[in-house]
């Protein structure tokens, strides 16, 4: 949860005009994508607790796919949030090691 406690901090300072959306879209898009949808459960399962939970986090999203959708030649964010997408990149961020260990680990 503390990349998603990230983003939610990031979702404020877009929400409060720190920061803007093509900034992030830029530098953490990414990220962003696979990690929420990754995490979409648990965020709703926090949401029922508290409706406030992760609330910036989902309009941070929503934003940075629209900017997503707009800037990729699909004109979709299917390529960063598909199951497969989303799959092969916590794969990836899990691959500590730097070597491809963790895919291989995976039968």
């Amino acid at each position: 949860m503390a990349v998603l406690n990230f983003f939610e901090s990031l979702g404020y300072l877009y929400d409060e005009g720190v920061v803007e959306i093509d900034g992030i879209w830029h530098f953490f898009s990414s990220c962003i994508l696979p990690w929420y949808t990754a995490g979409r459960r648990e965020i709703g399962i926090w949401q029922d607790y508290d409706e406030n939970l992760y609330n910036l986090l989902d309009k941070l999203y929503n934003a940075v796919r629209e900017v997503e959708c707009r800037k990729h030649s699909s004109d979709s964010a299917v390529h960063a949030i598909s199951p497969q997408a989303v799959h092969d990149f916590l794969l990836e961020e899990s691959d500590v090691a730097g070597d491809g260990s963790a895919a291989a680990r995976v039968t």
